[in-house]
């Protein structure tokens, strides 16, 4: 797996009592992603039109075809999470270049640096 790859992924509940099959987007760099685990945001189907906490990925956005979504979705890109490569189940598809940039740019917004 490489950063920005779509994969089907075995996510935690906040409350850790257990965890529910959704996609996801690796965006860990591909030097960290070497080792056993690396750091992914969860992709949703519901869209919160205007919801400045998510990218969404619809029908027209330029990802959309290559990133192997079954239908309008966002990313909750203010909740990464470190999990094990198993914990993914099947590659999905790919983001392209240009959203991978923008959505590091969005979770580095998150962080005093």
């Amino acid at each position: 797996m490489t950063c920005g790859d779509v994969v089907l992924i075995a996510w935690p509940f906040t409350d850790l009592s257990g965890t529910k099959l959704r996609p996801a987007v690796l965006v860990s760099n591909d030097k960290f992603n070497g080792g056993d685990d690396a750091i992914f945001v969860p992709i949703s189907s519901v869209l919160s039109s205007g919801d400045p906490y998510s990218l969404e990925i619809t029908k027209s956005h330029s990802s959309y075809r290559q990133s192997g979504l079954s239908r309008d979705s966002c990313i909750k890109w203010t909740k990464p999470q470190t999990l094990a490569h198993y914990s993914a189940v099947r590659h999905l598809g790919k983001l392209d270049s240009k959203t991978v940039a923008q959505l590091h740019s969005l979770i580095n917004s998150l962080f005093c640096l």
